[in-house]
């Protein structure tokens, strides 16, 4: 079972969130974005989808360096991309269009 770790986002975006990984096989759990690093240790995700337009980018590779076991998954409403950063990836991240099934795959990996 993949625990996931949503940090940020209105409510109105982490229930879309939480809809749209609805599924047995997913474990969805919330934190406010200042607390991403302290969750991430506490709660060991698999996977931290992370509120991060292209300003706040930086942000989701400091999750991705600090914590390399994690993949970190950076997206926003204002973007039409979403940002993988892959577990064990060295910090590289490669860009998709923003959609429900990326967004489901790329939680799978």
């Amino acid at each position: 079972m993949l625990q996931i770790l949503v940090a940020g986002f209105g409510e109105v975006a982490r229930r879309g969130i939480g809809a749209i990984l609805c599924s047995p096989d997913f474990v969805v759990d919330e934190c406010a974005l200042e607390c991403v690093m302290s969750a991430v240790v506490d709660r060991a995700p698999d996977v931290v989808v992370i509120d991060a337009g292209c300003s706040d980018l930086p942000r989701a590779a400091r999750v991705a360096s600090a914590c390399p076991a994690v993949t970190v998954i950076a997206c926003s409403a204002s973007e039409e991309t979403i940002r993988i950063f892959p577990r064990f990836g060295g910090g590289e991240c490669r860009s998709r269009p923003l959609s429900a099934d990326t967004l489901r795959a790329s939680v799978r990996g």
